[in-house]
């Protein structure tokens, strides 16, 4: 291989790139920039999906997220729905929005089942004082107290506005919560 001197301008081939013993050096580094890069991307995806789709006008999550009035006063006047009390810094509650979301996306691809509204309530900054409209059904329903304590991933069936089942989900499968979603809201 000859080396450039002075003013003079080589093109490396890939076979001339330094290498150490037989491996080159460059394909490992460029490994390396990808494997950082895609880990990168997908903790932002991972964690600005919902914002992002929400920005561009797409629906990339199976449920909606409860954030004013108009909001609530939706899935109170829903037939079905199923809430999921969210706060970020619980691990369980990270697991419970997973296997909410899973119930979701199951439950609308399975035909034949009665059409049910899912819904993301996250509480994460509103957890010393939730907003007035969740605050105002708490008073009402004092038994829900807990969803806005715990931290658990509460989970809420309601039909006909009527509190049908309640309860943490981060340790049930999704098969069972479809089983639980079935007998709640027939």
């Amino acid at each position: 291989m000859s080396r450039p001197t002075g003013g003079e301008s080589h093109q490396f081939t890939f076979d001339e790139l330094p290498s150490r013993g037989s491996e080159s050096l460059v394909p490992r580094f460029t490994l390396r920039v990808m494997h950082a890069a895609w880990l990168v991307s997908a903790l932002l995806l991972a964690r600005y999906r919902e914002p992002l789709g929400a920005l561009l006008g797409v629906r990339t999550m199976p449920y909606q997220t409860i954030s004013s009035q108009a909001d609530w006063d939706h899935v109170i006047s829903s037939d079905r729905a199923v809430i999921f009390a969210h706060v970020s810094w619980s691990l369980a509650s990270e697991v419970g929005k997973q296997k909410f979301s899973q119930l979701a996306r199951k439950w609308r691809a399975t035909r034949g089942v009665p059409d049910v509204s899912f819904y993301l309530l996250d509480l994460t900054e509103a957890q010393a004082s939730p907003p007035e409209f969740f605050s105002d059904w708490i008073q009402a329903t004092p038994e829900l107290e807990r969803l806005r304590q715990t931290g658990a991933g509460e989970t809420v069936w309601l039909a006909n506005g009527s509190i049908s089942l309640l309860q943490a989900i981060y340790d049930v499968t999704v098969e069972k919560l479809e089983q639980q979603t079935r007998m709640a809201l027939p």
